[in-house]
């Protein structure tokens, strides 16, 4: 009778075990969703994220949750997290996948978050570094991405010749569904360096109809952009439109990072609009800046 209470126990025992052991996440899993949402609903990805944070185990895991709560703060306008996690996944890659892809995405990640948060040296030494040696075979899709960045932290620096050449040469080396995007969106950055802003719009509108959604991060990005350009060309309603719906998509999707610079848009608007500006929008614009110090700067400049 003792062996068979005891064999029941065992058995109920097991099944227990067994039970908690299938309850527990998966990690695959739990990166499936996130990978899924991070991009299109970021604040909804968050707890994801940070489980996939408590249940990494391999080196692998590890890094791989590091970099997707950068995208999330990153996304949704928290530079100083953002910072945390992409400078932790740079270090953790460097550390345990030297010279192999993750490595390489660590640079692209950090770098690509940077650019407007970092000092540019620090952006350039970052890229030359994984640059110099890097197999162009092996890694072409991570080099031009690599040489895109590079364009961008040169044009933050005002070098416009070498930038554009660093995008056309990136360009020649990478492939996926938003290259044309990104194509000309960098374009759309050298004509505003020359001052051609109908040229400018022109870009940003080839950009925007390569695009086949309207709930990416990139949207209420190229709207943005529009409306800032509208505002120099001094097509005011235009303008109007295109700020109040990227703020729209903004809102929507919780991607804060850029709505400093759209609210500081819709007062430099009003400016031009109304004889009597309220400064609410510029309060707005402070309240959600995210830490780049050229917006901030500008904000400070109107008040």
């Amino acid at each position: 009778m003792k062996k068979q209470i005891f064999l029941l126990f065992f058995c109920v025992l097991h099944f227990v075990v067994f039970a908690q052991e299938n309850d527990k996440p998966n990690f695959e899993q739990v990166k499936k969703r996130v990978s899924k949402t991070f991009f299109v609903k970021p604040l909804e990805a968050k707890s994801d994220a940070y489980l996939l944070k408590k249940i990494a185990k391999t080196d692998l895991e590890i890094v791989t949750s590091y970099k997707y709560l950068g995208y999330i703060y990153d996304l949704t306008g928290n530079s100083d997290s953002a910072r945390y996690y992409f400078t932790k996944e740079l270090h953790f890659a460097k550390e345990n996948f030297y010279k192999e892809e993750i490595h390489y995405q660590s640079v692209i990640n950090f770098c690509n978050w940077g650019i407007n948060f970092v000092d540019g040296k620090v952006i350039v030494n970052e890229l030359t570094e994984a640059l110099s040696d890097i197999n162009e075979t092996k890694f072409a899709q991570e080099k031009g991405l690599m040489y895109m960045l590079m364009g961008d932290a040169l044009l933050k620096d005002f070098d416009y010749i070498m930038a554009e050449k660093y995008f056309d040469k990136s360009f020649s080396l990478i492939k996926g569904k938003y290259v044309k995007v990104d194509y000309y969106m960098r374009k759309a950055e050298i004509d505003i360096s020359k001052r051609d802003y109908k040229k400018v719009k022109t870009n940003l509108l080839l950009a925007l109809n390569s695009l086949d959604t309207k709930e990416i991060f990139t949207y209420p990005q190229l709207l943005n952009k529009l409306g800032s350009n509208s505002l120099l060309l001094g097509n005011y309603t235009e303008a109007k439109q295109f700020l109040e719906e990227s703020l729209f998509y903004q809102n929507k999707n919780g991607f804060n990072t850029m709505s400093s610079e759209t609210y500081l848009n819709l007062y430099r608007l009003e400016k031009k609009t109304k004889t009597k500006v309220e400064k609410q929008f510029l309060d707005k614009a402070l309240e959600f800046d995210a830490g780049d110090i050229s917006v901030l700067k500008s904000i400070y400049l109107e008040y």
